[in-house]
Parts: structure tokens; C-alpha cells; sequence
């Protein structure tokens, strides 16, 4: 397995992760934006990162908020958050005339 070299950007010192920066080894570095993939994704990143060797900068904090992020992104199914919307974001394009028949 590859080792992971990471970086966080949050919205502010106690917000939330606004984007993940990684790369593996000495590969390709990614910009993960978190408030424009999906949640699955997002999820699935994190899954990944954390079976690897990571490398970072004040890693405690960056490791903190992967944490955070992953517990708050793993509920929103299960309280239904997730269903809410895409029911929420239905409702609107069949009010605009967008949805599929």
C-alpha cells in the first residue's frame, strides 16, 4: 500500500472541511472539494486514506477533522438528511417542469 501525503483546508479552526488534498506516493496531487461530490464519495475517499500510511503537516489537526467529517457525513443517511434532499430537489424540478416523466 502507498503512502497518502495530505493536507485540509476547513472553514475556519473549528469548521468543517471545505477540501482535501492528497496525493500518493509521489503521484498526481487531488483536490477533493467536499461540498461538491457526493457524499458516497467523499466517504469513500476517506475509507481509502485510512488504509494507507499517511504523511502530513500538523497531521493531529488535519486528522481531527477527517474524523469529524467522516462521523457527520456517515450519519446523514441514517437520520434521513440524504433522502430529504434528493425528495426536496424532485419536489423543485417538478415545480420548474424539469423532471423526467
Amino acid at each position: 500500500m502507498g503512502r497518502i501525503v495530505l493536507d485540509t483546508e476547513t472553514c475556519g479552526l473549528h469548521g468543517i472541511v471545505v477540501l482535501l488534498q492528497w496525493a500518493e506516493d509521489d503521484g498526481e496531487i487531488h483536490l477533493h472539494e467536499v461540498w461538491k461530490q457526493p457524499v458516497h464519495k467523499t466517504l469513500q475517499l476517506l475509507r481509502y486514506i485510512v488504509d494507507r500510511e499517511v504523511i502530513g503537516f500538523n497531521l493531529v489537526f488535519d486528522w481531527f477533522h477527517l474524523c469529524k467529517l467522516y462521523t457527520l457525513w456517515s450519519l446523514l443517511p441514517r437520520i434521513g438528511f440524504l433522502r430529504n434532499i434528493s425528495m426536496r430537489s424532485q419536489l423543485k424540478k417538478k415545480r420548474l417542469g424539469t423532471a423526467p416523466v
